[in-house]
């Protein structure tokens, strides 16, 4: 996932969340997403962390980001291939793959990421 905020604005309508930013906004403190506040143009609004977001919701967001595009050469090692790969996420990214392999460990990772 390439953000981490998103704006009401920006999640509307998506994964069932509300048609309308009042509605996902109301959503939000119902269910006390994390939030920061931020200054934009119009004054100051929220953003909202992904990590507080339904998880349709964020099915759909991965559905709607182009794929990353990696350059590979394939002579390269295996571990070289993995460590380039690594290094094109972001932070937040690379902090979640971390997190996940160390609390699931590495045959979990992989039976999510590969299809038979």
């Amino acid at each position: 996932m390439k953000k981490e905020w998103y704006t009401a604005k920006e999640l509307t309508g998506i994964g069932g969340l509300p048609k309308s930013p009042q509605g996902v906004n109301s959503k939000a403190r119902r269910e006390s997403w994390q939030k920061q506040n931020v200054k934009n143009k119009q004054g100051s609004g929220v953003e909202y962390h992904y990590s507080c977001l339904p998880e349709e919701t964020l099915i759909a967001l991965e559905l709607y980001e182009p794929l990353a595009h990696y350059k590979l050469n394939k002579k390269e090692e295996p571990l070289v291939i993995w460590v380039k790969a690594f290094q094109q996420l972001n932070d937040g990214e690379q902090k979640t793959l971390t997190e996940l392999i160390l609390r699931d460990g590495i045959r979990s990772f992989l039976e999510k990421v590969v299809n038979d």
